[in-house]
């Protein structure tokens, strides 16, 4: 008995595995991407694990639930009539939030004067996000960060593994 739970359990992650693997066939990404600029949106990233298609779009001021509404419905029929996922899968549309996910150069460089952390192999630093370029970031740090505040600091993309905008409260709800 011991041991088909075992195997019962290597099963289960084994299965996790391959749907945290799964890549969003090309095909797919173009499809969204040209639906979402058709109405004049920006596609600010797709995030796709096999059963959960996640697509985030912005525009200047924000998006609102009818917007991810009406982008839902169109890509839910587009995706349906091609069929290009063959199997049962999930789509969810939204902003991706004032504490957004900062992957690419470009998603940076629209981050620039905002506060940001940003986690490297075993380091986590918080400061004001001062520059990007298509190679690397420059920041401000600050108190928060596991090096001291007020250092100058350039990171290349090669070593961020997670970054994000980060805003506090007292920010959130100024006007």
């Amino acid at each position: 008995m011991g041991q088909s739970i075992i195997k019962l359990d290597f099963y289960f992650i084994y299965i996790i595995i391959i749907f945290m693997e799964e890549k969003l066939p090309e095909e797919i990404y173009n499809l969204i991407s040209k639906t979402v600029s058709e109405m004049g949106l920006e596609l600010y990233d797709v995030e796709y694990d096999g059963r959960n298609l996640r697509v985030f779009i912005d525009m200047p001021g924000g998006v609102t639930i009818d917007t991810c509404v009406e982008v839902s419905n169109l890509l839910s029929l587009r995706l349906d009539a091609l069929d290009l996922i063959p199997h049962s899968y999930v789509l969810e549309v939204s902003s991706p939030g004032v504490e957004r996910k900062l992957k690419t150069a470009e998603h940076f460089k629209k981050a620039i004067g905002k506060k940001i952390m940003v986690q490297k192999e075993k380091e986590y630093i918080y400061g004001e996000l001062l520059d990007a370029n298509d190679e690397k970031i420059k920041i401000k740090t600050l108190e928060g960060s596991t090096i001291g505040a007020g250092e100058i600091i350039n990171i290349n993309y090669s070593e961020i593994k997670k970054a994000e905008i980060k805003v506090t409260t007292k920010e959130l709800f100024q006007k």
